[in-house]
């Protein structure tokens, strides 16, 4: 019994000491590790903020707009390269016609699709979607934040999807490059006007006389 006492307490500073020197060894490292995820999800939570505030800053277009004023020639950096209305973005199962535009960005092409809305079409859209997700094939993700839900899958792409009031936005990118920043700057440029700002009445009687 003392021997296997003795044993057991050997074994005990052993594992004691195993202890002490994983926590020397790599207990800063552990430490940078959680600084690292606490500083990572500071900035995530920071970039929400900010595209809530863009969201609630950014004026919607009227309903009628069209594609070609509804998407800009340039965001930030990127280039359209094609728009169109009367899109169909079947891969969802949507069989209503978007608005839509591709844009060259640095991270690679990205699809812009857009449907004026109101609450009752918002929520049969999202439905469509997720119906669509859920029926795909493959390794699926799904992320929920109060600006956007994303699905993506190998069947369906990935698609991140934002509801300003009154629309739907659906983007595309084509490639695996963070969409964020050109999404964000979407929402920061203005739409372009369909008619010219009307005249002053004051500044037309100064120019007659």
């Amino acid at each position: 019994m003392k021997k296997f006492l003795i044993g057991c307490g050997i074994a005990a500073l052993c594992a004691l000491v195993c202890v002490i020197i994983f926590a020397v060894s790599y207990g800063p490292r552990m430490a940078q590790w959680g600084g690292d995820l606490v500083n990572k999800a500071k900035d995530e939570l920071g970039r929400e903020q900010a595209r809530v505030q863009a969201l609630q800053r950014w004026g919607p277009p009227a309903p009628d707009t069209s594609a070609d004023v509804l998407f800009p020639g340039r965001i930030g950096t990127a280039s359209r390269t094609s728009v169109q209305d009367g899109a169909l973005l079947n891969v969802l199962g949507i069989s209503r016609p978007a608005r839509q535009a591709t844009y060259a960005n640095s991270g690679g092409p990205i699809e812009v699709w857009a449907y004026p809305v109101n609450d009752l079409e918002k929520e049969g859209l999202l439905a469509q979607i997720r119906s669509a997700h859920e029926r795909g094939e493959g390794s699926k993700t799904t992320v929920t934040l109060p600006t956007r839900s994303s699905f993506s899958s190998p069947s369906i792409g990935t698609n991140h999807v934002i509801t300003p009031p009154g629309w739907v936005f659906i983007f595309r990118p084509q490639t695996e490059a963070d969409p964020f920043p050109f999404i964000d700057a979407f929402f920061r440029a203005p739409v372009q006007a369909t008619t010219p700002p009307p005249a002053d009445p004051a500044a037309a009687e100064s120019v007659t006389k």
